[in-house]
């Protein structure tokens, strides 16, 4: 898609097939856009939060919507290959090399729910870490986690000071790409919660 006039953008989420985006969209978001040769960035925030299922594939789609005979649809490939586009509104998929970059912020952050911290970005992850989770908890459950004190864990070196890593869930002796530091080590398996993060 390039063009240096504003062109109206859809961007929307699908569920997949066979490594191909099938059904109607799931929720999209419309924005008018300067599209050009260069690279650039452009943001799309759903008006409501999508619910998506745990390991299971999804599809990011952008079309324009303007009616000219130009319009196609780009969606990401993990093959080496790039993007893929469609002419049919999504009927059939051929390869259309070029990268389609894209970054998802902010999912899962429903008010009066806690999730898995990580510090991989600057936002509710990494800035609302509460303590540790002591048992295995699933979507919708409840459990206990430890906001203070001593936290149960595993794997720990005695005396290290202990960080949000950058994989979701997971901690490390090394600070991730935003510093949150979350404890110190008193064995291999206790953790003393400190939140000064100093």
């Amino acid at each position: 898609m390039s063009g240096s006039a504003s062109r109206p953008v859809r961007v929307s989420l699908r569920a997949d097939s066979a490594g191909k985006p099938t059904g109607s969209d799931l929720d999209s978001k419309d924005v008018s856009a300067s599209l050009t040769t260069s690279p650039t960035y452009i943001t799309f925030t759903f008006d409501t939060p999508v619910s998506v299922s745990a390991s299971t594939d999804y599809h990011l789609v952008a079309r324009l919507t303007d009616g000219n005979s130009d319009v196609y649809i780009d969606r990401d490939n993990d093959a080496s290959t790039g993007t893929n586009k469609s002419t049919d509104s999504g009927s059939s998929w051929s390869a259309n090399n070029g990268e389609l970059e894209f970054e998802v912020f902010e999912i899962n952050n429903t008010a009066g729910e806690i999730y898995q911290s990580d510090a991989s970005s600057n936002n509710f992850r990494a800035n609302n870490f509460i303590g540790i989770a002591q048992e295995a908890i699933s979507a919708s459950s409840t459990g206990e986690v430890s906001v203070t004190g001593v936290a149960t864990t595993s794997g720990l070196t005695a005396g290290s000071q202990y960080f949000l890593s950058d994989t979701s869930g997971s901690v490390s002796t090394s600070a991730g790409s935003q510093s949150v530091k979350i404890g110190q080590a008193l064995s291999a398996t206790q953790l003393l919660l400190k939140h000064d993060n100093s």
